[in-house]
């Protein structure tokens, strides 16, 4: 099915739930045309209702093909963009089996026999002590490392797919994730606020217009509205430096959000506030959280994970772990 003709269907389908209005009758100019084509509506919520019933407008009609289902996947990122949050679904959900990682050169393994899940659009807390591979299975599971065995499966689209997910190599787990680094402030780029935000986007055209709107919805999210763009990151706090790193990685909406012990270095006050950001995007996308500090993210989390002493696997903590897990959160810092 070609892509003029998807959407054409979709529009049919927005004017049907009157979701947008129905073009006029009268002849109009391919250029006209094709703008009323792509015409998508500005409410999140109608978008996420339009997208949902235009997927089974095309379960019903065409099936979901593999051509089709990619068709469908771009638009339904294109309508993300244009209402500014991701439908629903929009988190991966994540399945490790058995994922080793032993760098060239190394005398050992920094990670063996590692399984975890992670639901879409969950929150997860990822423990263990010093020396464990926490940081490495991070970067292997962003996509930053390749493991040398073992598999990483991506699932939780948007549009339909097969129902088993498919291995998801290096580059595609990095497509689908962001991270934020432990003290993200050794890792800025930019000297000022708009240079970090910016950094890699198109100089010019429609790309960067989106990523623009996106992030005046992101700055808010997050607390940095007021910040004056020019604002240089050296002056600001170390909590609001941690809300510029996390502004930058979800301007690109990722599907998998992996964080590196966010609260470490912060005071009471900015500790809070990044917890209720936390509490905010739960919902947005998949989250992991990489922190000793499990005592203060557990009643946001939704699972909380182990690893094992010197990365041998991991295995998911019941209440009665995590409680006295909590007793001697911290302990397992240096």
């Amino acid at each position: 099915m070609g892509r003029k003709i998807i959407k054409k269907q979709l529009k049919e389908v927005l004017v049907q739930r009157k979701v947008v209005q129905a073009p006029k009758s009268k002849p109009v100019t391919k250029r006209k045309a094709k703008k009323q084509a792509v015409d998508l509506p500005k409410d999140p919520q109608a978008a996420a209702d339009a997208l949902e019933a235009g997927l089974k407008y095309y379960k019903r009609t065409s099936g979901p093909s593999s051509k089709t289902a990619d068709l469908i996947s771009q638009l339904a990122e294109a309508l993300q963009q244009a209402t500014g949050a991701p439908p629903a679904g929009h988190g991966a959900s994540v399945s490790v089996r058995g994922v080793a990682f032993h760098p060239p050169g190394a005398a050992r393994p920094l990670l063996t026999g590692v399984s975890l899940d992670l639901p879409a659009d969950s929150l997860s807390v990822l423990s263990g002590p010093s020396g464990a591979g926490k940081t490495t299975l991070l970067h292997v599971l962003a996509g930053l490392s390749e493991a040398t065995a073992g598999t990483i499966l991506l699932g939780g689209a948007a549009a339909p797919r097969p129902a088993s997910p498919a291995p998801a190599a290096a580059p595609a787990r990095l497509r689908a994730s962001g991270v934020v680094f432990q003290f993200p402030e050794r890792h800025f780029l930019g000297s000022t606020l708009v240079e970090e935000l910016t950094l890699g986007w198109p100089e010019t055209g429609p790309g960067r217009t989106r990523l623009a709107q996106r992030a005046q919805q992101v700055l808010a999210a997050v607390g940095l509205s007021s910040t004056p763009l020019q604002a240089r990151l050296s002056s600001l706090s170390d909590g609001y430096k941690r809300r510029v790193a996390l502004a930058v990685q979800l301007i690109q909406q990722p599907r998998l959000l992996l964080l590196d012990e966010p609260l470490a270095g912060l005071d009471w006050m900015a500790r809070r506030d990044l917890l209720t950001l936390l509490q905010k995007l739960k919902g947005q996308c998949t989250m992991l959280v990489v922190s000793h500090e499990i005592a203060e993210l557990t009643p946001l989390a939704d699972a909380v994970w182990r690893l094992a002493d010197g990365g041998r696997g991991a295995y998911r903590l019941d209440q009665s772990a995590i409680t006295a897990l909590k007793l001697t959160s911290g302990a397992d810092q240096p």
